[in-house]
């Protein structure tokens, strides 16, 4: 038998031909995978690395104003602590003036204070209540 050139049989398809195709595509859809995900791990740093920095700087900020305020305590502390030297310097001298203007004067056993009616620190009345309206530098119980 003569084969001829035109024949009615369809050629038979093997499974091999579609693999080619399959491939390719099973390729072009990891090749898009791996580049999603490459492009997502690397906004994820981008977005850390930025969010790192921009939070550097507000602590900076932060730091700075807490820095200010620490030392305007400290120079609070500074003038609060002279303003009180200064005014104890000026209490204590004024006390050291006072001190030396009574010890000057020196009291008379006969003169007692307006209130005071005690005239003599022997008394009944004086030892009871225990009132000096006087306190005369010579005296000595007799």
């Amino acid at each position: 038998m003569v084969r001829t050139k035109h024949h009615n049989r369809t050629p038979k398809r093997y499974s091999s031909h579609r693999h080619p195709r399959r491939l390719l595509v099973t390729g072009l859809l990891l090749l898009t995978a791996a580049t999603l995900c490459g492009l997502f791990l690397s906004y994820a740093n981008w977005r850390q690395l930025s969010d790192e920095r921009q939070l550097k700087q507000e602590q900076a900020a932060q730091f700075a104003a807490l820095d200010k305020r620490v030392a305007a305590a400290a120079q609070k502390k500074i003038d609060d602590a002279k303003k009180a030297e200064a005014a104890a310097k000026a209490a204590a001298a004024t006390d050291e003036a006072a001190r030396k203007q009574s010890a000057g004067q020196h009291p008379d056993g006969t003169v007692s204070s307006s209130a005071c009616t005690v005239t003599n620190p022997s008394t009944l009345t004086v030892v009871i209540n225990k009132k000096h309206c006087f306190s005369p530098l010579n005296w000595a119980p007799s």
